[in-house]
């Protein structure tokens, strides 16, 4: 019986001594892994304070042209986006201040392209054609002449 007793005290003895000894090569590997890190660390950092190229440059780099490019898209597309609103309204009012000319012009006239919609009445008055003829109505209801003439002139241009 004493000889199991003294079996089970060494065995426990020995279990405390193995992971006491696995605890401290753990520590003696986790202290030179932290100093091969710290190392390597330094050393990009002297490469890089250099001006030599180094890994962690060619990464920075990389990642500014990606969030450079990213914030480019971004604002063009901001300024696109206005520009767009802001054409698009000019176009709209443009529409609209020549809808009411030629509704004081010839009231006829202007019913049947106020009566059109807005993208059918714009697309209208974009054919030169059509504002050849929508000026000549226009000459003739100030009486500068007839047939659109403008006194030898060339009739102006609708601007939209």
């Amino acid at each position: 019986m004493n000889g199991e007793i003294l079996a089970a005290v060494s065995v426990g003895l020995f279990e405390f001594c193995a992971i006491g000894a696995l605890a401290v090569v753990f520590l003696l590997y986790a202290k030179r892994a932290q100093s091969r890190l710290e190392a390597r660390v330094m050393a990009e950092l002297a490469r890089l304070v250099a001006g030599e190229p180094c890994q962690s440059a060619a990464i920075l780099n990389a990642a500014g042209r990606m969030i450079g490019a990213e914030a480019g898209r971004s604002a063009k597309m901001a300024i696109m986006a206005d520009l767009s609103h802001a054409s698009r309204e000019a176009t709209h009012a443009a529409t609209e201040g020549a809808l009411e000319q030629i509704s004081q012009a010839n009231p006829t006239v202007g019913s049947l392209l106020g009566g059109m919609g807005k993208n059918k009445a714009k697309g209208l008055l974009a054919n030169p054609v059509i504002q050849l003829a929508i000026q000549g109505f226009l000459a003739n209801a100030k009486g500068q002449g007839s047939g659109g003439s403008n006194g030898g002139q060339p009739p102006k241009q609708l601007s939209l």
